[in-house]
């Protein structure tokens, strides 16, 4: 028995109210007239009554009430040791796979849980894994580390992946589980993935990396709608509002031009709109919203592009691994991935920098836009190169998490103190 707030036992020393007020007795008497006492003298003296209980029902009830609230307050719990449990991980994308099928099985013969590596672990081929999504990058150690703290010590983590170099992004963490990296064998489906998609009406579009020369080439592919995409982005109606001053005019042509090129490429119907900021008020935030004016950025729901209003940077190559840097490793993107405005360190206007001439530009408009509207990630860099389970293999540490459970018995007791109370006021009335 465990207690959480073991101060509140004190108050048991309240038991001795009910007795009190039983044995308390209010003695009513009649004054009586008579004429002489002589004639009493020889009497007997009265004998004292002694203290008894009267209505011993009522005051255990009443005893019970008060030692059940004392002791909900207490908040009393029941311990249970738990048991040390064994998970098999299994990456979404391999879910019904051929080649993980072998392994999954011998692990589910072994008595392993088997659960999908993904936010709430979802048991495999569970009604809720369903709608596990998979366009997105796995984010492997994060996941680990929270499955660690999901178990109770003395457990272990059987994780089946796919040999992948981009699961290595992130810090790899220390955990108190042990965990056994299995890892799938390659086949040539398996130096391509779907980096993002995105519907159009009854097709779905979806941006596919594969592995070329040592490097990743990306491709579009188009094609009907199937029930699994009922989850992927709708690209109906995109609207794309870019605000500039007078003085900007190139810059917001420079702008519109790249934003129609990413359209044309990933074949989604965009709406431009260009409005000078005088009438921001008037017009509806966009899908994405590109902002050069010279006052501050406007707070709109959606993401937003602004250019440098103070020093302008020159710019004339932007790096190809990642876009938010120039060639010389200067952050030249201001504002990560949760911020609802980046801030670019120029401007959009040869007249700063080559940057607007060469072919990063549109990339990099494509990479924000996309990322905005469509859902892609701010990084395409997937590497689809393969790893070694040993490099997969997180720290082992040290964890003070308990091996015992506790069960909590305040509301059951509150519960009965509810039908006790009931119970002594129905005896109650039937006394009265």
């Amino acid at each position: 028995m465990l207690w959480l707030s073991p101060l509140w036992l004190a108050a048991l020393a309240a038991l001795a109210i009910p007795v009190f007020l039983h044995l308390r007795r209010q003695r009513v008497g009649r004054r009586i007239q008579v004429g002489s006492l002589r004639h009493l003298s020889g009497a007997a003296l009265p004998r004292r009554r002694r203290l008894r209980i009267r209505d011993p029902w009522l005051l255990a009830l009443r005893s019970a009430i008060l030692a059940a609230l004392v002791l909900a307050l207490a908040g009393p719990a029941l311990t249970h040791r738990l048991r040390p449990q064994h998970w098999a991980v299994l990456a979404p994308e391999l879910a019904g796979s051929a080649r993980a099928e072998p392994v999954v099985d011998s692990l589910r013969r072994a008595g392993a849980q088997i659960r999908l590596l993904a936010p709430g672990f979802p048991m495999a081929g569970s009604h809720g894994s369903a709608g596990v999504r998979t366009t997105n990058p796995l984010d492997f150690w994060s996941l680990l580390a929270a499955a660690d703290a999901e178990l109770p010590a003395g457990s272990d983590i059987v994780a089946i992946v796919p040999p992948r170099l981009s699961l290595l992004r992130g810090s790899r963490p220390r955990l108190a589980s042990a965990v056994t990296i299995r890892a799938t064998s390659r086949d040539t489906g398996d130096m391509a993935t779907v980096e993002a998609a995105w519907r159009r009406g009854d097709s779905v579009s979806r941006l596919i990396a594969r592995l070329k020369d040592g490097g990743t080439a990306r491709s579009i592919v188009t094609g009907p709608a199937r029930p699994a995409d009922s989850l992927v982005s709708a690209a109906d109606s995109l609207v794309v509002r870019i605000f500039a001053d007078s003085a900007r005019r190139d810059d917001a042509r420079f702008m519109r031009a790249a934003v129609n090129a990413t359209a044309a490429v990933l074949g989604v119907a965009v709406d431009i709109a260009a409005d000078p900021p005088a009438g921001r008020r008037s017009a509806g935030p966009g899908t994405w919203t590109v902002w050069l004016g010279l006052a501050p950025a406007a707070s709109w729901s959606g993401a937003t592009l602004a250019d440098a209003r103070g020093t302008v940077r020159r710019i004339d190559h932007v790096s190809l691994t990642d876009p938010r840097v120039d060639a010389y490793g200067r952050a030249i993107l201001a504002g990560g991935d949760a911020d609802t405005i980046r801030n670019f360190a120029g401007r959009f206007s040869p007249r700063y920098g080559d940057f607007v001439l060469g072919a990063e530009f549109p990339e990099l408009v494509a990479r924000l836009w996309a990322g905005a509207a469509l859902g892609m990630p701010a990084s395409l860099a997937r590497d689809l190169r393969a790893v070694a389970p040993a490099q997969l293999a997180p720290a082992r540490g040290t964890s003070l998490r308990s091996t015992a459970g506790s069960l909590p018995l305040r509301n059951l007791l509150l519960a009965l103190c509810a039908l006790l109370f009931l119970w002594e006021r129905w005896l109650a009335y039937r006394r009265r």
